[in-house]
């Protein structure tokens, strides 16, 4: 019931996503393809669901239109790598969002419409709280009240008496799915005597009630200390577009062509998808706490109105005036094919980087600079020819290649996997207890590739503090604050190894332990060393 990270009480976020990791763990073990399993296959998902919601508009062409975008987006395909909660919640929303526009929009399915509806919000909210019925509510409520008096006269006189009754039973699956977790865990995590009551700041003695609503979701929205995520207001109004590269460079010519379509049905789907993306970025850019993945929300329906775009112009590109968006095209990958090498001289200077990694990474940067100078010298033939089809499946072969590069290129920017270590650990090891040192951030998935919780040296990171100061008394014997509760720990135990950076050593030394120190194992900058208390004797 109570989610617990390295043993800790993890109060962080509802379940859902942490149940999907643990049944890709059940099924395919502790790898590399399970660890990210759960959110490659939500991005597939949304993938899936444009191609749907491009059919469903005009046809089969703008449903692979649609999810060929998505999937060749930048953000989406890097975010869909990544062990994220968001990759899941974003997809959620847009399936209740999607639905939502239909149920808006036709008298066809639209029962079942409603029940998607509400039991993708209950899943959206399973995975990272209120946001998840609560974006998709202002969503809808926003496009209904900017139409006016005839959009909501419309839709109120197209509601029959069964959609009333697929609304109910929506409700009824939607306090099915979220209720029981969250009352289990407030039951299971109450205040403590020593709280102030849960509409106080102090954190003091509080329970998950408290923390989870009065702190996740509300302090961290307005207050940049709590969330300790702050970035600039124009961070993600920068950062949307940004994303969207490269299908941003048609995005405009996109609107405009739906905009101006006879067709009522492209305009309302517009109407409804400038609302949806225009209120996420507005929201979060409001918020205290910024991170990039928090905007995926906004892709799959970007995605569909540049789908539907060239499913409407694909027969006729000749006349869809595209010159400038296909000059960007072809500077985009001319610049792709040097900046990789650029990238990988810059990145390569971290000393921190495994030597196998770095040769991975200069073959993948020479050989995608290679392939997009191929790419970019065929796109400007045929955009010389005016061979517009050919010009454009380059592209997209183009985009996709590169961003298929991402899995390999994207290890120079990333820290060192604890993977490596924990091999030699397993290979090494006898029955010695490990303790991760100061920086559990660096090695929070060593837990993982050991599958086993591990000790702490220094305070637990700043998300799991509330879960552990609860329970601080039934961690004494495996989190050592200071030098005596590691002494008393060596005085038992005789030997403990410990993983560390080497940054991290002048810490360990002001403990001011009489220590043994031998190493065990290293990896670049972090170490495995096993430590011991001299004999007081000698």
């Amino acid at each position: 019931i109570t989610p617990r990270l390295n043993g800790l009480p993890y109060f962080y976020k509802p379940p859902l996503f942490y149940w999907m990791q643990c049944a890709s763990f059940k099924a395919f073990g502790y790898n590399r393809t399970s660890i990210r399993f759960a959110s490659s296959m939500m991005a597939v998902f949304g993938i899936c669901l444009v191609y749907v919601v491009g059919r469903v508009l005009n046809g089969r062409r703008a449903g692979l239109f649609a999810s060929a975008i998505l999937a060749s987006t930048l953000f989406y395909y890097a975010i869909g790598q990544i062990v994220t909660l968001d990759m899941t919640v974003s997809v959620m929303m847009s399936v209740a969002m999607f639905a939502l526009f239909g149920i808006f929009k036709t008298k066809c399915c639209r029962n079942l419409l409603i029940l998607l509806f509400w039991i993708f919000c209950a899943l959206a909210v399973m995975t990272k709280g209120i946001i998840g019925i609560m974006i998709p509510f202002v969503v809808g409520f926003l496009y209904l009240i900017l139409g006016g008096k005839k959009r909501i006269s419309d839709f109120y006189e197209s509601i029959s008496k069964w959609n009333f009754a697929s609304c109910f039973v929506g409700i009824m699956l939607f306090l099915v799915i979220i209720l029981p977790w969250h009352i289990l865990v407030c039951l299971a995590n109450p205040a403590l005597e020593t709280s102030e009551g849960i509409f106080s700041l102090n954190p003091q003695g509080q329970g998950f009630f408290w923390y989870y609503f009065i702190n996740e979701h509300f302090l961290r929205f307005v207050d940049s200390s709590t969330a300790m995520r702050e970035q600039p207001f124009w961070f993600f109004i920068v950062l949307a577009p940004v994303g969207f590269v490269p299908w941003i460079f048609l995005l405009p010519k996109a609107m405009k062509n739906l905009m101006s379509s006879d067709d009522s049905k492209f305009r309302d789907f517009l109407s409804f998808a400038i609302v949806w993306i225009l209120f996420i970025v507005v929201f979060f850019s409001l918020s205290s706490s910024k991170l990039v993945p928090y905007i995926t929300a906004v892709y799959p329906p970007m995605a569909v109105i540049v789908g539907l775009f060239f499913s409407r112009v694909w027969e006729s590109l000749k006349t869809a005036n595209l010159r400038v968006q296909k000059i960007l095209m072809i500077s985009l990958g001319l610049a792709s094919s040097f900046a990789f090498v650029i990238a990988y001289y810059i990145l390569a200077k971290r000393k921190t980087l495994e030597p196998e990694v770095l040769e991975i990474c200069f073959w993948g940067a020479l050989a995608i600079s290679c392939v997009m100078a191929i790419i970019s010298f065929l796109a400007i033939r045929f955009y010389r020819r005016e061979e517009e089809k050919k010009f454009w499946v380059v592209v997209f072969v183009g985009v996709f290649l590169l961003c298929a590069s991402f899995n390999v290129n994207a290890a120079m920017a990333q820290g060192i996997s604890s993977e490596r270590l924990a091999e030699k650990i397993i290979e090494l090891r006898k029955d010695e207890p490990i303790a991760i040192a100061f920086n559990y951030g660096r090695f929070h998935d060593l837990p993982v590739w050991l599958n086993e919780t591990l000790l702490f040296i220094g305070e637990p990171p700043h998300e799991q503090r509330f879960g552990w100061k609860r329970e601080q008394h039934l961690h004494k014997h495996r989190i050592f604050l200071d030098g005596q509760a590691l002494k008393d720990f060596l005085k038992n135990n005789k030997k403990l190894w410990v993983v560390i950076q080497s940054k991290s050593f002048g810490r360990l030394n002001d403990l001011k332990l009489p220590l043994v120190k031998k190493e065990i194992a290293r990896n670049q900058n972090t170490f495995v060393y096993e430590i011991s208390l001299k004999d007081e004797g000698k």
